[in-house]
């Protein structure tokens, strides 16, 4: 082993020892300033003594490259060699800085672990630096962090567990380079919570994508956010990140507001909760970010709602607001009274009298109405338990009784008859009316004489375990979405058919074009999050 000489001039009378200790803090600033990127050779010694060997596997010089996805912890374990000392005695700092073009930016420690776990708000590229020493010898490293853009396009989905927990998932629909790289599908489960600290999914209510306006006019700018809805607030949130920009609470409108519903359509202009139980609705304001009651909606409460989307002249959607009681079906329309009407919900008025309400919704063009969207209400008779009825609307400004024609059916034992409260969805371009009864998907037909499904004609089957909880039509991919839940696993499950597959005439059920199994809790919405 070589020997290291000390040298000392008594002429200073400076004891020994403070030389000693002198020299040894000059050479660990030497080592300190140099940024630990080299190691101490173990053939050094310093007053007789070995210094210890700390090295950290990979190269200094070149910066090794981390990929994470966006959601989930950079966790990043150093692989450290520690010979001559005790580990005890090693420090550890990690700190973090943006990396962008090549260029680093300003470093924040982060941690003083030994193993690095740190969760990025932002996608994009960073690195991490890690200096470790033991107070004599150190060596740094320094890892570039590519975190994935994880929700640039995919699929939010709102489930609930058994206990009634939140649960706001995220499926992406990964790049032709990430399938071509062989990655994993990525999902994302409780990612209101991840991406938010502090923040609870319990009472998670729905989801809707929206254009927030920003600024003080004239220099205002909109832009697209998600809003989520849970039962005292509406959180709004960055469609890239998914973390929370502004919110609004209900219950500073109604204390006590707690949301069942939450609606937004074209024909709606602005988003709104509703509690069910309390009858009030809680309109939003997406310029001021505020809450308030609508003086068009006080004093109307309604049992419950059809979200359609349907095809007329262009692409648009509406509510249609339902009592089962009365029964009765409105639309909300801020012209009524232009045409004489003393509310802002025209409806059914006692035309359904006789009649069980079963569901009600829109539907494809008619060769006769090119530009006029039908409007549905499936009925049985209360009277005559056999009659079933298509109440159909496709002229008039409002819905009234006057504006209606009716078609009917003798209910047989082989035809299949959906529960009340089972929503309609339809393909514009195939005019099929889709709906499902237990673990199976029917189609209504009604190019000809109005008739439901049969039992044989089923047109998409899942096992018997899977009981289907949602369905819609994407119009402008003409997909449809159903959501089942597995009454055995207790999770849901996420398919994707197309709709040209999906016809009344099927021998066998259809492959799906996706498939994302146990992906969330019970579904009981599905939206597709475009690239923003």
């Amino acid at each position: 082993m070589a020997s290291c000489a000390v040298y000392v001039d008594f002429r200073w009378k400076i004891d020994k020892s403070e030389i000693m200790n002198m020299k040894i803090h000059i050479i660990a600033c030497a080592f300190l300033l140099a940024g630990f990127t080299a190691c101490i050779d173990d053939e050094s010694c310093l007053g007789g003594k070995a210094i210890p060997e700390l090295t950290i596997a990979g190269n200094a010089e070149e910066m090794q490259v981390l990929n994470f996805n966006l959601g989930t912890d950079c966790v990043i374990r150093p692989n450290i060699s520690y010979k001559g000392g005790t580990e005890e005695n090693l420090t550890y700092t990690w700190s973090i800085g943006t990396y962008t073009n090549g260029t680093k930016g300003v470093l924040e420690v982060v941690s003083h672990e030994r193993d690095l776990t740190y969760f990025f708000t932002q996608g994009g590229s960073y690195y991490a630096h890690l200096n470790v020493t033991d107070g004599v010898v150190g060596y740094a490293m320094d890892y570039q962090v590519n975190i994935n853009r994880t929700f640039e396009e995919g699929y939010v989905l709102i489930s609930k567990d058994e206990a009634g927990n939140g649960n706001m998932a995220f499926i992406k629909v990964m790049t032709p380079e990430e399938i071509e790289e062989g990655v994993e599908q990525i999902y994302m489960e409780h990612c209101l919570e991840q991406m938010n600290e502090g923040v609870s999914e319990r009472g998670l209510v729905d989801v809707k994508i929206g254009d927030v306006t920003v600024g003080a006019w004239p220099n205002t700018s909109v832009v697209t956010r998600l809003m989520v809805s849970v039962g005292n607030k509406c959180y709004f949130i960055d469609l890239n990140t998914f973390t929370i920009i502004s919110e609004i609470d209900y219950t500073t409108v109604f204390s006590g507001f707690k949301a069942t519903d939450f609606l937004y359509s074209d024909a709606l202009y602005y988003p709104c909760a509703y509690d069910r139980e309390m009858g009030k609705f809680v309109h939003l304001d997406l310029q001021y970010m505020f809450g308030y009651e609508y003086s068009y909606f006080k004093n109307v409460s309604f049992d419950d709602f059809y979200l359609c989307t349907y095809a007329g002249s262009y692409y648009s959607t509406k509510v249609l607001f339902v009592n089962y009681d009365s029964p009765e079906v409105a639309e909300y329309n801020a012209y009524a009274p232009y045409y004489g009407l003393s509310t802002y919900f025209p409806s059914t008025l006692d035309m359904l009298a006789d009649e069980e309400l079963i569901s009600t919704f829109m539907g494809g063009n008619t060769p006769d109405y090119p530009n006029i969207t039908p409007l549905y209400i499936l009925t049985r008779s209360k009277i005559n338990r056999n009659k079933v009825s298509l109440y159909s609307m496709t002229s008039g400004s409002y819905v009234a009784p006057e504006n209606f024609s009716t078609q009917e059916c003798e209910l047989t034992d082989d035809m299949v008859l959906p529960v009340q409260g089972t929503p309609f969805v339809a393909s514009p371009v195939y005019n099929r009316h889709y709906y499902y009864v237990g673990n199976n998907v029917y189609v209504m037909l009604m190019e000809n004489a109005f008739t439901l499904a049969k039992k044989d004609e089923v047109a998409i089957s899942f096992p018997t375990n899977e009981e289907i909880t949602y369905m819609s039509v994407n119009i402008d991919t003409e997909e449809l979405y159903v959501a089942t839940y597995d009454t055995t696993t207790k999770r849901g499950n996420f398919y994707i058919y197309d709709t040209a597959d999906v016809r009344a005439d099927n021998q066998t059920s259809p492959a799906p074009k996706k498939a994302y199994r146990n992906c969330a809790d019970k579904i009981s919405s599905i939206l597709y999050k475009p690239r923003v």
